[in-house]
């Protein structure tokens, strides 16, 4: 597919996604930096000691009250869930790709929430199976990729809420055609794949290969049956292959550009300064350890057959099991680990991009002057100039000067 415009709206999201990419992609904003402040005087008596107690990690807290459904449900809804430890410290963003054309909504085909560490710069995805048959808050009992087309985000933030204890801070949203242009643009991804895929990607062989835009898009969203997993899987592993991207090479340097460029295209809660405040934190992305991957999976899901059999099946929450789940990613963020040396590389290639470019700049400037001695001066000077970021400057200068003066011999 030729590279299109629309590339020339998406946003990092996807930095973000993305950027996402995406941005894409990848960070909501981070806590308000504290202000210094005076430390107070304190002054010990002889009779009395002050103990070293350590302060206790806020921790937030959900509501208890959420809207009440406006249709009939199919089944009896559970209650909210309760008991997921998510410190202050510990943020949230929410990722949806959706299934059609821009501006268009549609169902959410890619459902991530990711929780991050900006302090650590630690990161952790979790992906959510779109046709996850749960309460939504102020709608009915429905599948979770309709959230977002019934009632944006503030529908999903409380469907989250309510089924998985957990609120998001921010979210971006990217489309079908925004993300395949995308993809195409950066010159495809190459994708290491593991499994022989259906008829409907039978041009995708296994092994390692540079995919294209409406390539990604199939290896992205096809399902064998019910195998949620293995698509969440295929999902992350292109999630983090455009996150690398983004991090490697100095392309972070960039980011208030792609910002100006990409910004009208993904539906997004983030904003310019909040991303360029996280630049040290995504560059600690770049070292793998400082990410992890989890899924909801059985036996959090539970398979579950709509009672009108004209749908497809969907799965049911076990709330047991997806509370140590969701809690083990964000569990994974709070540990801290030690940066490598290859988070130094990253912050050099900041300094080095982007690349120098030449620009030629040529000029002729051709002089004629006439004197009331009959002389011609013709004057030529092209002065061509080679200029190189760095900053090189090479000046050829030639000047040609003809002056011919004719005067009359007196007649005898």
């Amino acid at each position: 597919m030729p590279a299109s415009p629309v590339f020339a709206k998406y946003a990092w999201s996807s930095i973000f996604v993305l950027l996402v990419a995406a941005g894409l992609i990848l960070a909501a904003c981070a806590p308000p930096t504290p202000q210094p402040t005076a430390a107070p005087t304190v002054t010990p008596s002889a009779t009395s000691s002050l103990p070293q107690t350590p302060s206790p990690t806020a921790m937030r807290t959900m509501r208890s009250v959420f809207p009440t459904a406006q249709m009939t449900p199919f089944r009896p809804t559970q209650p909210p869930l309760a008991g997921i430890q998510q410190p202050e410290e510990v943020r949230s963003l929410l990722l949806i790709g959706t299934d059609s054309m821009s501006p268009f909504p549609g169902r959410s085909d890619a459902i991530i929430l990711v929780f991050y560490h900006p302090r650590l710069g630690r990161a952790s995805f979790l992906s959510i199976p779109p046709d996850t048959f749960l309460y939504i808050p102020g709608y009915t009992m429905q599948r979770l990729n309709t959230a977002y087309a019934v009632g944006g985000f503030d529908m999903v933030a409380d469907a989250l809420e309510y089924n998985f204890g957990v609120r998001p801070d921010d979210y971006a949203v990217a489309q079908l055609d925004d993300f395949v242009y995308f993809i195409d643009d950066i010159g495809g991804l190459e994708v290491t794949v593991v499994e022989r895929m259906p008829s409907i990607c039978s041009d995708i062989q296994p092994g390692r290969n540079l995919l294209t835009g409406d390539q990604v898009m199939c290896y992205l969203r096809y399902r064998d049956e019910m195998n949620e997993l293995k698509r969440n899987l295929r999902q992350q592993e292109v999630f983090r292959l455009v996150l690398q991207r983004m991090i490697h090479g100095g392309t972070l340097a960039r980011l208030p550009e792609l910002y100006r460029v990409y910004s009208n295209s993904v539906e997004s809660s983030l904003k310019l300064p909040e991303l360029i405040r996280l630049i040290p934190f995504m560059l600690r992305l770049g070292d793998a350890n400082h990410l992890g991957y989890f899924q909801v999976k059985a036996p959090a899901l539970v398979t579950w057959q709509i009672p009108d059999g004209l749908k497809p099946r969907v799965f049911l929450l076990e709330q047991g099991p997806l509370a140590r789940q969701v809690q083990a990613a964000i569990d994974f963020v709070q540990v801290p680990v030690p940066n490598s040396e290859l988070i130094i590389t990253l912050e050099y290639e900041l300094t080095i991009s982007p690349t120098p470019t030449n620009t030629r700049t040529a000029s002729a400037t051709p002089t004629v002057t006439e004197t009331g001695t009959a002389s011609v001066t013709p004057t030529v000077t092209p002065t061509p100039t080679i200029t190189q970021t760095g900053t090189r400057t090479v000046t050829g200068t030639v000047t040609i000067v003809n002056t011919s003066t004719v005067t009359p011999s007196p007649t005898p």
